[in-house]
């Protein structure tokens, strides 16, 4: 984790994305369009909110963060709301919902779209519905949770700029 801090004004600095595994699998794709992503394998609630934690003590939290957290274990309403205590003065705030077949999804993914009833700030990118549009493309080992290529990867990362209005960083998967 960096200790740097940042002068850029708020309204201008870069869009974060932080998650798991799922993430990761897309980071070129996040960085091509902007994005500082901070996406880890085998992490969960209490890392994202401690690192969202650095970056805003650092200042380099900006209006618009996206998150993907929950594929890994159960979340509970107060790890989520941990996380939105360090995202308050973020506009945009898109929350993934999770694509895996574990027991604990359907909890975690009922809190995730609960959020914005909560936090107006707060939008769900539909992940669990969106990411059987590319079945075909996903990891076949652990039940279609990870980005197997880079059409997925592009697809995933096509879908948070889209879940945060910039529709011009969009790439055409017939291009990936």
């Amino acid at each position: 984790t960096s200790t740097t801090t940042t002068t850029i004004p708020f309204a201008e600095r870069a869009p974060v994305a932080i998650g798991e595994s799922v993430m990761r699998g897309a980071l070129p794709q996040l960085q091509t369009g902007g994005f500082a992503v901070y996406a880890e394998e085998n992490k969960g609630p209490n890392w994202v909110g401690e690192t969202l934690a650095t970056l805003r003590t650092n200042n380099s939290l900006g209006p618009t963060v996206v998150v993907q957290v929950g594929t890994n274990g159960p979340v509970s309403q107060e790890q989520y709301d941990a996380i939105m205590t360090e995202l308050a003065d973020s506009t945009t705030v898109v929350f993934l919902t999770i694509k895996a077949p574990v027991d604990h999804a359907p909890a975690n993914n009922e809190r995730i779209n609960a959020l914005p009833q909560r936090y107006p700030n707060v939008r769900v990118l539909d992940w669990t519905n969106l990411g059987t549009q590319i079945e075909g493309e996903l990891s076949r080992n652990d039940g279609g949770i990870h980005l197997r290529t880079k059409k997925a990867q592009q697809f995933y990362a096509n879908a948070i700029f889209e879940s945060i209005g910039r529709p011009d960083l969009v790439v055409a998967l017939d291009d990936v």
